[in-house]
């Protein structure tokens, strides 16, 4: 009998999961839905990769500058709502050194406890520029004063050649006390960011809305690359993580680019292997060999074709791919593994290789 009445207290605690990040796709979404933490240690940061390897994803999601795309946020327990910043760094996959720069702020309302679909609409602004990138959705909740950062993988089409517009953004506000020495609080309201961006969206009530508190709030934090996406042709990533030692310290900062930023101490180094695909929904076609861009493989890599659609992905035989930007697509080999088919690239074949581990924090509940 008292089994079976300490499963039934438990067992609706396990429904109950902190908000995270749904759409668009990701890193590690599953382990996402049951253990989405809050950052409280130097090792979850960015982005609280919370498997190995620590940003495994098999699908990136096109995005094309100036269209409508649609944030979603998922879990049961919005801690009274807050405010979130959506950031973007050039960093196909993001280290602690990446500088993640603002492209719109939601100051209250994010998430609005009493609206079940928990969505929000953006944009990505033309400074960003073409290729992959990984978009970053932080979060301050309003009640408990906690930092949630969840990233997903993206492809920009119809941007900038470079990132020297989008380096002049503002830094995205870093809020956890492990990650840096400076102290940044909050705590039963929501947060007014004090670099928010020239897009912002109010919401929730303004009674209830405030500054941070300290010294760090309006201080640099390491952050110090930004520079060219990885080209989109490119469906397998390695990535070496240097990862520094806590600092011990409390404090909230920004996450910036190379000029305002303080040297990391020296890190230790784990290599994370992992395969993102590009994916895509083309038109579809009458039959595989009219799929778009259906030209002989023996045309050379760097050449053009027409498409019809911005965003989508075309196929050249199984060995080349192009992402439609403006009604042309550049012809680019794929990946060593990979392969072109049905407008998608797709693995050929896939094994996670780990060469490192990044010690992940463990806790004695489960947040989401």
């Amino acid at each position: 009998m008292y089994p079976t009445t300490l499963l039934l207290l438990v067992a609706p605690l396990t429904t109950l999961a902190h908000m995270h990040l749904e759409q668009p796709v990701p890193f590690n979404l599953a382990p996402l839905r049951r253990e989405n933490a809050p950052i409280i240690l130097s090792s979850q940061y960015p982005c609280n990769p919370t498997n190995e390897p620590a940003f495994l994803s098999d699908t990136t999601t096109p995005m094309t500058v100036g269209q409508k795309q649609v944030l979603s946020i998922g879990g049961t327990v919005p801690h009274g709502g807050g405010s979130c910043q959506l950031s973007i760094t050039t960093d196909a996959i993001p280290t602690p050194n990446s500088a993640f720069k603002v492209i719109k702020s939601f100051e209250g309302g994010c998430p609005d406890p009493t609206d079940t679909t928990k969505e929000f609409n953006f944009e990505i602004p033309a400074v960003v520029p073409n290729g992959e990138v990984t978009l970053a959705w932080s979060w301050l909740a309003q009640v408990t004063g906690e930092f949630y950062m969840n990233c997903a993988p993206i492809t920009v089409s119809g941007g900038a050649k470079d990132a020297s517009g989008l380096e002049k953004l503002p830094d995205m506000l870093v809020a956890s006390k492990d990650v840096t020495e400076a102290e940044c609080t909050f705590t039963s309201h929501d947060t007014i960011f004090p670099d928010p961006g020239e897009v912002v969206e109010k919401n929730g009530d303004a009674s209830k809305a405030a500054k941070p508190v300290g010294a760090g709030c309006g201080k640099t934090f390491v952050g110090k690359n930004i520079g060219a996406p990885k080209a989109a042709n490119s469906a397998a990533n390695s990535a070496t993580t240097a990862v520094p030692a806590p600092s011990g310290g409390a404090g909230g900062v920004f996450a910036p680019g190379a000029s305002s930023a303080a040297e990391a101490p020296s890190p230790s180094t784990s290599t994370l292997t992992t395969l993102i695909a590009v994916t895509a929904t083309p038109s579809a076609p009458e039959s595989p060999s009219s799929v778009v861009g259906t030209a002989p493989a023996a045309v050379g890599t760097g050449t053009t074709t027409s498409c019809p659609t911005d965003g989508m992905v075309v196929c050249n035989g199984t060995e080349q791919f192009g992402l439609c930007d403006h009604g042309k697509a550049v012809w680019q080999a794929v990946a060593a593994g990979t392969k072109c088919q049905d407008g998608k690239v797709v693995k050929r074949e896939f094994r996670a290789v780990r060469r490192g581990r990044i010690p992940r924090p463990r806790f004695g509940h489960s947040h989401f």
